[in-house]
């Protein structure tokens, strides 16, 4: 079988590359190169130890992650192992893995997770299964304060709320990371941020807004190895940059008469606009 080819040059060399998919299940191939001098050949063993790149994935099959929480999932190779493509598949989804050195990353939300299993694949073939045993949550174990903005406190649109909060365990649990969350009011998510401060400060750029509307920014920090959080809530308004006042009528009684002429005034409030 003759197995597609790709022609590069390399540091000013032509060079010929074979896709990884395509030697999983070959050991020995045949290379035949043919010139004016006449016709070539050599056999090549493929390692078939290096060839193998399932990886290991954290988390483990069947470890104990925490419903609806946010994980990082990692699939480490060896040295060896050559990747064109790892994708992380859920039963409704798949994400491709952000590459690192012999390993690749992607984040996890549990919400969505009905059947509690994940998969990685790899080179478009391979795969390596993973079933999580998903457990309660432990949210008394923890404490999370948000410190800024006030609860209600109103915002312009565009404008940069600055969030300051503050989070701690209340056991021995190794802290993980804290994301920052801004929903709007149907519970829409608007942005997120991840920090790796257990207390922090960061700036969210809010959202524009046809009228005065109510957001909401969440706070969630995790910790321990089945990554279990505490999170609290405020609510902000936020504000168009240009409001119109709404008119005032005023010359109108409780009681006119039939056919009869009145007269209507109407006032508006001195516009206010933000410069």
């Amino acid at each position: 079988m003759k197995l597609p080819t790709q022609l590069q040059w390399v540091a000013g060399e032509l060079k010929w590359f074979i896709a990884y998919a395509d030697l999983s299940d070959t050991t020995t191939i045949t290379v035949n190169v043919l010139t004016h001098a006449g016709k070539f050949s050599d056999n090549v063993l493929i390692d078939t130890t290096n060839n193998s790149v399932l990886p290991t994935v954290i988390p483990a099959d069947s470890a104990n992650i925490t419903e609806n929480s946010l994980i990082p999932v990692v699939a480490n190779y060896i040295e060896s192992a050559q990747i064109s493509e790892q994708v992380l598949v859920t039963h409704n989804s798949q994400f491709e893995l952000s590459p690192l050195s012999s390993s690749g990353y992607q984040w996890l939300s549990l919400e969505d997770l009905d059947n509690k299993a994940i998969n990685i694949r790899v080179n478009n073939g391979q795969q390596q299964d993973v079933q999580l045993n998903l457990v309660a949550n432990v949210a008394e174990q923890s404490n999370v304060i948000v410190l800024s903005p006030d609860n209600n406190q109103r915002f312009e649109e565009g404008e940069l709320a600055k969030v300051v909060y503050s989070s701690n365990s209340l056991d021995s649990d190794v802290y993980r990371f804290t994301q920052i969350s801004l929903f709007d009011f149907n519970r829409n998510l608007v942005a997120t941020v991840l920090s790796s401060q257990e207390s922090g400060k960061l700036d969210i750029r809010l959202p524009s807004v046809e009228q005065l509307d109510t957001f909401y920014i969440n706070v969630r920090s995790y910790y321990g190895e089945q990554f279990r959080y505490s999170d609290r809530e405020i609510g902000i308004r936020i504000a168009p940059k240009f409001q119109v006042p709404m008119p005032e009528l005023s010359g109108i009684t409780s009681q006119v008469f039939l056919s009869g002429v009145m007269q209507i005034i109407i006032c508006l409030m001195k516009l206010m606009i933000n410069t």
